[in-house]
């Protein structure tokens, strides 16, 4: 028997809800691809590989995206086949709501990890998608462009869709649904219940059918919290912050800074250097770090030279006499002239 849903206009808006966040990062995915690395905002602040997109660039790249280009980005290549599985799969939902036993709903809902796995990183980094595009602003060109965007966003939307319907579909809500629609099937049921449980049902299994809706709540606040946590704890509380610093009795500062970006790349770290009353010079040295630890700024007096290491290891290297920068993140390295030295 297909027992009536509780309440069926949360269960609906929570899959329409999922269909228009896929669109909507598609949107944003397809802004990217349409707006030039030259493109400036009224700073003067370009829009390349690397530099951190403003609240302004976002409105510039919402406003050149259209239907066109974001189409086009939701449908390439393997990205394409599962975001337009995911698409079949929200429909495939709203049939199965309307037509299908609750018990075959439910089956569907459970396989979805399974199939659309990039969910799994989803989850846990949308919530600091959103931030970051609403009010972190840490992220570049990069960060959409170098991973299967909208699938992983859309995928993480999909899995909190799926678990909120999941938890309106378990059998006390539909017990609950089922009253509201009929007095007397209400009625029924509980006489049948108060026979059971005097036949001999044991105490515990009264306490743990009575428990499960609170246990549910708090599994889902569970899942919730903890990537909100976790990304306080590692970014938020304790990421941004000077790493490491030297001061020379020239007058001349060397610093050595981590800033924790929200996103999936989740610290910039930088060197920056000014000599005495100037201004401040930045270098790069990595944009997708883990935590950095163990920093040290030393100078050489007898090389003229500004040695930055990370637990020991050679990072970066400003030669004053030479006016050279160079540095090596463990994945790139390069040297560059410093000619404002």
């Amino acid at each position: 028997m297909n027992t009536p849903l509780p309440n069926r206009r949360p269960i609906y808006a929570a899959v329409i809800s999922s269909l228009l966040v896929m669109w909507g990062f598609a949107w944003i995915r397809g802004g990217v691809a349409s707006t030039p690395y030259d493109t400036m905002d009224s700073q003067g602040r370009t829009m390349g590989f690397n530099d951190v997109f403003t609240a302004e660039h976002y409105g510039i790249l919402l406003q050149k995206a259209n239907w066109g280009n974001a189409l086009e980005q939701f449908s390439e290549d393997i990205e394409g086949v599962h975001n337009w599985g995911l698409v079949a799969a929200h429909l495939t939902l709203l049939v199965l709501l309307s037509k299908a036993p609750v018990r075959t709903t439910r089956w569907f809902l459970l396989v979805q990890p399974l199939v659309f796995f990039w969910g799994w990183f989803g989850f846990w980094v949308l919530p600091l998608e959103i931030f970051d595009l609403l009010w972190g602003h840490t992220s570049d060109r990069e960060s959409f462009v170098d991973i299967p965007y909208i699938a992983i966003m859309s995928q993480g939307a999909w899995f909190l869709a799926c678990g909120f319907i999941f938890w309106k579909l378990r059998p006390q809500r539909l017990v609950a649904g089922a009253s509201s629609h009929s007095t007397a099937a209400t009625m029924a049921l509980m006489t049948a219940s108060t026979e059971t449980i005097n036949t001999g049902v044991p105490s515990r299994v009264k306490s743990a059918i009575q428990s499960a809706p609170r246990s549910s709540l708090l599994f889902i606040a569970a899942l919730l919290a903890v990537p909100i946590l976790l990304s306080l704890f590692y970014g938020g509380l304790i990421g941004s912050s000077t790493l490491a610093h030297l001061e020379l009795p020239d007058g001349s500062e060397y610093k050595v800074t981590q800033r924790y970006n929200w996103s999936m790349e989740p610290y910039t770290v930088s060197f920056f250097m000014r000599s005495n009353g100037g201004n401040w010079g930045w270098f790069y040295i990595d944009h997708e770090a883990d935590r950095w630890r163990n920093v040290n700024i030393t100078y050489d007096a007898s090389t003229d030279i500004i040695l930055v290491t990370k637990s020991g290891t050679p990072c970066a290297r400003l030669d004053r006499k030479r006016k050279t920068y160079w540095m090596d993140n463990g994945s790139a390295s390069w040297e560059a002239d410093v000619p404002q030295w």
